[in-house]
């Protein structure tokens, strides 16, 4: 009778899996992007997002930016700026009262129009400002949560500096801004100035 004389085999432990790098934003199904115009400079230094909502702050800050940082010779200028969402009715406790009956579901892609263009005129309006210096601009209008949307596409665009105001319109706003501002220095890789009015 043959003996084995096969060395048993030690078990090998798995080696511990290694943390992934920090992966940039993905695109969601829902993303728009909406370039009511767009100037292309096909070797800029610098690339400039400029976040803006339409604010006094946010004029402040288009103003300083042209006077501060923007290089109108080398720079490629990009404005930014996000509508919300057309809320969906939900049916609750909290809004018992909406008439599913005469649900209307093209009311809220006219509201979604009507936003879209008060954004795009919005950004026209800076892009023309800013055209006045001789600056190459392209102005993006974006749909969603601003702080998801900004950072997504201030990676996109690979910018060098995002300028943007400390504040926006109304006190829900002037908050909202201010989470923006925060999330942006914390999510994206290039310096967030935000601008101040003094008052």
């Amino acid at each position: 009778m043959s003996m084995s004389t096969e060395t048993p085999q030690t078990a090998q432990t798995a080696p511990e899996p290694r943390a992934r790098p920090p992966q940039p934003p993905q695109p969601q199904p829902y993303q728009v992007h909406e370039e009511p115009h767009s100037e292309v400079h096909f070797s800029p230094a610098r690339t400039v997002a400029i976040a803006i909502d339409g604010s006094e702050h946010s004029s402040h800050a288009l103003d300083w930016a042209l006077k501060n940082v923007i290089r109108s010779e080398s720079d490629q200028v990009v404005l930014l700026n996000v509508r919300p969402f057309v809320p969906l009715p939900t049916l609750s406790y909290r809004a018992p009262f909406f008439d599913y009956g005469v649900y209307d579901p093209d009311m809220f892609d006219r509201m979604d129009e009507a936003n879209a263009k008060s954004s795009h005129a919005l950004l026209i309006d800076a892009a023309k400002q800013l055209k006045k210096h001789h600056v190459h601009v392209r102005a993006i209008a974006l749909r969603g949560d601003p702080r998801d949307e900004l950072v997504y596409k201030i990676e996109e665009l690979k910018a060098d500096v995002v300028v943007m105001g400390s504040r926006g319109l109304g006190t829900l706003s002037r908050a909202i801004m201010g989470s923006v501002s925060d999330h942006l220095a914390h999510h994206v890789k290039c310096p967030v100035i935000v601008t101040r009015m003094n008052r």
